[in-house]
Order: structure tokens, then sequence, then C-alpha cells
């Protein structure tokens, strides 16, 4: 009898516990959800893998990846195999219960431009966002090419609900060599438009619209990347960099500084490894003003071919 109900008690413990921790993840989420900052910068589905993770999120005019049409649609014209690419991220390890994202993403160049399609999630079957993409991209010239990209944003929670579409145009200018080994090009974005932002708190899961204006250098095999988003009053400026290691080995780093009603400031740090047709990406960032959640681990893994 003892034996029972000492067993009864250690299963209401243990389910005490999990409750707590689910509760804790759960508040954390509606709480950081009505911060500006954290909201659009942290809990609304963004899709920054883990290549793009590690280099601050500047790639906005990086080509060679399926991430790179995630933030401009125009990048997708200059892609010249199918890739795929998925990244898994936990969220603020500092969080009980932990926070989970998955995202994913295709291109596939034809004839005629390059397609893409991409998507994400993330939370628990308490609470959940998700963000579908599908968009297309052409070269009209040597050195220019345009994109558009139609995308649904949605979020629910218990019995609450909310899904928006907007669309999203992009365009990529081949700057070319400007010294003997250094190449560079510029990107310009405008996303979220046409979006339903009548809700200015930030809870539909729907960012309102903002513009980029990246700019990428390449010289010889290292990258450097920098870029400028305005959204309302918001000013996001990110760097990013990536330079080769040993052998198929490449050492990634970069950061991010978002002005709002406060700051938050992000540092960022990754390698790369490609493989035949296997690439594996690995990020560690970790927010200075967000520093009592812990960092977030993005894996990532892209397949490309013919």
């Amino acid at each position: 009898m003892l034996l029972r109900e000492g067993a009864k008690k250690a299963v209401k413990e243990e389910l005490a516990l999990w409750l707590t921790s689910r509760i804790r993840a759960a508040t954390v989420i509606l709480i950081i959800g009505l911060q500006p900052v954290a909201s659009f910068a942290a809990f609304e589905v963004e899709q920054w893998g883990a290549h793009s993770a590690a280099m601050g999120g500047a790639f906005s005019a990086h080509v060679g990846t399926v991430e790179g049409s995630w933030f401009n649609p125009a990048l997708a014209a200059s892609m010249q195999v199918k890739m795929f690419t998925s990244t898994h991220v936990q969220l603020f390890r500092g969080v009980p219960g932990g926070l989970g994202q998955n995202l994913g993403g295709v291109v596939v160049p034809t004839k005629y431009g390059g397609f893409s399609l991409s998507f994400g999630q993330f939370g628990d079957s308490g609470y959940n966002e998700q963000i579908f993409e599908i968009g297309f991209a052409k070269k009209i010239h040597d050195r220019l090419s345009l994109g558009f990209q139609l995308g649904n944003e949605g979020w629910f929670y218990d019995t609450w609900e909310r899904r928006d579409w907007s669309a999203s145009v992009g365009g990529v200018y081949e700057v070319g060599w400007i010294t003997p080994g250094t190449y560079a090009r510029i990107g310009l974005v405008a996303r979220g438009l046409g979006s339903d932002t009548r809700d200015l708190r930030g809870l539909t899961g729907q960012h309102p619209s903002r513009y980029v204006v990246a700019l990428e250098v390449r010289p010889d095999q290292q990258i450097f990347a920098a870029e400028l988003e305005i959204e309302r009053d918001e000013l996001e400026v990110r760097i990013g960099c990536e330079t080769p290691l040993v052998g198929d080995w490449k050492l990634r780093f970069g950061g991010n500084v978002l002005s709002a009603d406060t700051l938050n400031r992000t540092a960022s740090i990754g390698i790369g490894y490609t493989w035949t047709s296997i690439r594996f990406d690995y990020a560690y960032t970790h927010s200075y003003d967000l520093s009592s959640f812990g960092a977030t681990h993005r894996i990532g893994i892209g397949l490309f071919g013919s």
C-alpha cells in the first residue's frame, strides 16, 4: 500500500513538473509576442536557416543556396542546379520545455526561370505558427534579375486563428568585378506587401511591409555581406562573413542589431561542409539582450543535383 501511494505521489510530481514547464513555455511565447522587438526578431516565423543565421542574416544578395530565395525571391534566378534544404532550429535553450522550429525549401531552375517553394513551422500542439511561400525569378539582363513571391503566414492558439496573404518582390544587380579578384552584387527587396496590418500589436503573425538594401562582396574565396532593413519605425543592420577553413570546411560569423523601442543585439558563428552533393550547416546564435533565454542552435542539410 505504501509503495502504491509513493508511486502515485511520484507520478503526480512528474505531471506537475511537466505542466509547469509547458505553462512557462506558453507564457514566454505570449509575453514576448506582446513585445515589438522580441515578436518581430524571435518569435514570429523567420526563415533563417543554419547557413544564413551563421552570417547574421545578411543573405539578401547571396547566391548558390536555397536559403537565399527566403530573403530575396530574385536569387532563385541564379541557381544552376536543383537544390533542397531543411533546417531544424532549437530556439532559446534556456526556455523550459524548449521551443522548436522547422524550415525547408526547394529551388528548381528551368529554361523560363527559377521556381522556389518554402515552408516554415514554429511551436507545438498548443501554439503554432506556419508560413508557406511560392516564387518565381528570371534574369532579364546579364546583370539584372527580378523575382516575385506569394506567401501565406498564420498562427493558431486554442480557438484563435489568423492567416494573411502577402507578396514580396526582389531584384539582384550584378555589379561585377570591381577589382581583378573581387566580385560584388547588390540586392533590393520589398517584403510583406499588401498584407492585412489592422492589428497593430503584431499579434497576427504577419509582418508589416519591410524594405531591404543589401551588398555582398567576394574577394578571392571569402564573402563579406551587409544589409539594412527598414520596417515602420524599426531598423535592423545585419553583417556576415564566410571564409575557408580546411578542405571543404567553411567558417561563418556575423551579427545583427534591431533597433525599435529597445535594442536586440545578436551575435552568430557557424560552420559548413560540402561532401559531393550534400551540404551540412550549423549555426550558433546568442542574443545579448535576451541572454536569459539562452542560445539558439540551427542544424541544416542541403541536397543539390542536376
